[in-house]
Formats: C-alpha cells, structure tokens, sequence
C-alpha cells in the first residue's frame, strides 16, 4: 500500500513536487531549441477580478488566491519565411509539468507561423516563488491574466489540469477576453475536476481515501475560494462558440475517457473542415494513455493541422 501521503497535511496535495523524470527528447529539444523566457506581468490580475466578485460578475467565486506578480513563458517565434499567423498559441501544461511539455507540437507550428508561448504555471517550470499553492484555480487566474495581458488573438493548446485552467478562466473572463479566444484544444481534458482530483487521490490507495476527499474538497474552498463541483468543461468551455478539438485516449489511467466522451454530444461545432474533409471534433486514440499522447506525431498533426486550417 503507497503511504507516501498518509502523514502529510492535506495541503501537500497543492503542492507540485518535481516529475520523477524528465523524458531524454524533451532534455534534448531544450538543449538545441531556439527561445526567449519571457516575464509575463499579472500583478494586476487580483484587484480586476476581485472587483467583478465583487459587482456580482463572476458567479461562484469567492475571492482571488494567493498568486506570483509574475510568470514565465518560453516564447517561440515562428520560422522565417513563412506566413505569419495573427494568432498566439497558449500551451497550458498539467499538474507537475511545464511548457517544453508540448516539445512535438511546437517545431510545427513554427513551421506553420504561429508564435508560439509554452506557460510555466506557478510553482512550475521557470515560474518558481511567489505562492505557496498551486493547481487548477490557480493556473486558471494566471491563464486570465495572460490572456488579459497579451490582449491579442489567442489559441489554446491544454493537457490535463491545463483544462481545469481553461474552464476556470473561461468564467472568470469578461466578454472581451473571451472573443480573444479563437480555438480550443483540449488534450486528456477533464469535463467535472472533481473527478479528476479522485483518481488522483485514489491513486495512492489510502485507507483513509474517503476522509482525505472530503478534506481535499474543502481545503480547495477554503485556499481557492470555489467549489471543485462548479469546474465543469460543459458548464461554459463547450458553449463557447469557437471551433473546439477534444483528443482524448481510451486507456487514458488518471482521466477517465467516458467521463470526458460524454462532451462529444454536446459541442455546439461536432464537425470540422480543412481542404473539404470533414473531421470529427473528438479524436480518440488508443493506448497512449494520459502522457504519451503528448508524444504521438500522428496527435501533433491532428491538432497542428486544426489551428493552422480548420474550419468549423
């Protein structure tokens, strides 16, 4: 029986602790790969948000948490000669990654011209210091503030939590900083974050499982100030009017693919289009599981191909 949180707070569990290892080609693409660190600014961010919580604006919130003035990005500019997309693509990492997570997609889409900036959420990546906790509510205000900051057109690449963020953000947004979002890609998303949480704290097998849930919930209210039952997908992402692409795989061990495929009914756009072809908004693959999914060139060209032409 893993033990390895028996003894721990429960909020250890906001917390990231550094991956057990990091893959050889990601270490090797951050060796030879050609970026800036960027600082991006989001001292802001809290008295604009806490002012909507206030006017009633935002529904289900109670305050901003604690976060960094700053985060870091790794920009990617995209390759001479070629046709510069107006678009940014946003790369939202998960829980204890970071953005040379997404090292496969972005060589393409610089090919595509896309300007490329891979986010290091708090206390993860570059992003160091500044908070003491991180995770979903977390990533979602500093995903606002970025979006707010750039003020450009902007789309979004997320993996995992990544996904959380984007929910998050998406009802934290005002009516301008949603039209900035002009595509949505979510990879190994979850549609209810409770449920996502509860594989992640079954995986360590407590005995003391339903207690720690129960803690976890409300220590998540009482550090974030929401209810992990209101980060829904279908609550607000899915209404979003823009084209969305959900790749998901069957034997996917931390997300549950069912509890994500239920999306596949209710997106406004079930269908896109590039070159007359029609393509499903919902990719399945199978037995990539949650992290090589990431990997898989035939997923990068899935989605690289999305943003650079599809069409809903």
């Amino acid at each position: 029986m893993t033990v390895e949180f028996e003894n721990k707070d429960v909020n250890d569990f906001f917390i990231p602790v550094p991956p057990k290892k990091i893959l050889k080609m990601e270490e090797d693409f951050d060796a030879t790969a050609k970026y800036n660190i960027i600082t991006i600014d989001i001292s802001k961010h809290s008295k604009i948000i806490e002012e909507r919580i206030k006017k009633n604006e935002i529904k289900n919130f109670d305050f901003v948490p604690e976060l960094p003035l700053n985060i870091k990005a790794l920009e990617f500019l995209p390759n001479e000669h070629v046709k510069k997309h107006e678009e940014i693509v946003l790369c939202c990492h998960g829980w204890e990654g970071r953005g040379l997570n997404f090292f496969k997609f972005i060589p393409k889409l610089q090919e595509k011209g896309f300007r490329v900036l891979a986010l290091d959420f708090p206390l993860h990546g570059h992003s160091k210091g500044g908070c003491k906790y991180s995770g979903c509510t977390v990533f979602g205000h500093t995903l606002n503030a970025v979006i707010r900051e750039l003020n450009q057109p902007i789309y979004i690449i997320a993996h995992s939590m990544g996904n959380g963020a984007f929910e998050v953000n998406c009802r934290l947004s005002n009516q301008i900083e949603k039209q900035l979002v002009k595509k949505y890609v979510g990879i190994a998303a979850m549609n209810k974050y409770y449920d996502a949480a509860l594989g992640h704290i079954k995986i360590f097998k407590l005995e003391n499982e339903k207690e720690l849930i129960k803690d976890y919930c409300e220590h998540k209210k009482e550090l974030f100030g929401i209810d992990i039952n209101d980060i829904v997908l279908e609550k607000d992402v899915i209404l979003l009017d823009i084209p969305i692409l959900f790749v998901h795989d069957l034997n996917d061990k931390e997300i549950d693919y069912e509890q994500t495929f239920v999306l596949k009914d209710k997106m406004k756009r079930k269908t896109y289009t590039i070159n007359g072809n029609i393509y499903s908004s919902f990719h399945k693959t199978v037995g990539l599981g949650h992290r090589r999914i990431l990997r898989d060139e035939n997923v990068v060209d899935v989605v690289v191909n999305f943003l650079h032409e599809g069409q809903s």
